[in-house]
């Protein structure tokens, strides 16, 4: 498929570093909403080869994943986005918060890769919209703090900013 042009994306975050090494252009994954500066960490060394660090980055993604899975999807990961500050931990029916022990975990998690000195924000990261593709809605980041947007995906850029 990839020697044919067609572009791959991984939409597993357990997944992403075996897609990335063999090939896949990007992913849209869950922790992406909550680790937007990993995960893109994780798609540059794999794009440039460096596979000792993507895979280093891949297992800090891969445990964030079984928080961010460890209840119904999307729960985890508001809660998580909620934490860091950037909306309110607030659920329609039928989606409940996170039984304690549950968000206790994911939390601890993100504690963890805060005191590693792995920010999953990063300085200045401030979330600016969403896009829509493929009928997902895609978060866009400022992950460096220019103003644009930097989309987690390595895909052709799209219309449909808001």
């Amino acid at each position: 498929i990839l020697n044919r042009g067609i572009r791959v994306l991984s939409g597993e975050d357990g997944l992403n570093w075996p897609l990335l090494a063999l090939g896949a252009s990007g992913v849209i994954g869950v922790v992406a909403n909550f680790a937007p500066k990993l995960m893109r960490q994780l798609c540059d060394a794999a794009a440039a080869g460096q596979m000792v660090e993507a895979r280093r980055l891949h297992r800090i993604v891969h445990d964030l994943a079984k928080y961010a899975f460890s209840e119904t999807n999307p729960i985890p990961a508001k809660t998580a986005v909620a934490a860091l500050g950037k909306c309110r931990e607030e659920f329609r029916l039928p989606l409940v918060t996170m039984t304690p022990a549950k968000k206790d975990a994911l939390l601890n998690a993100l504690a963890r890769l805060h005191a590693a000195g792995a920010s999953s924000l990063g300085e200045g990261t401030r979330y600016i919209g969403a896009f829509r593709a493929h009928g997902l809605l895609v978060p866009v980041w400022d992950l460096a703090g220019t103003g644009r947007g930097e989309r987690l995906v390595s895909s052709p850029p799209r219309t449909g900013w808001s």
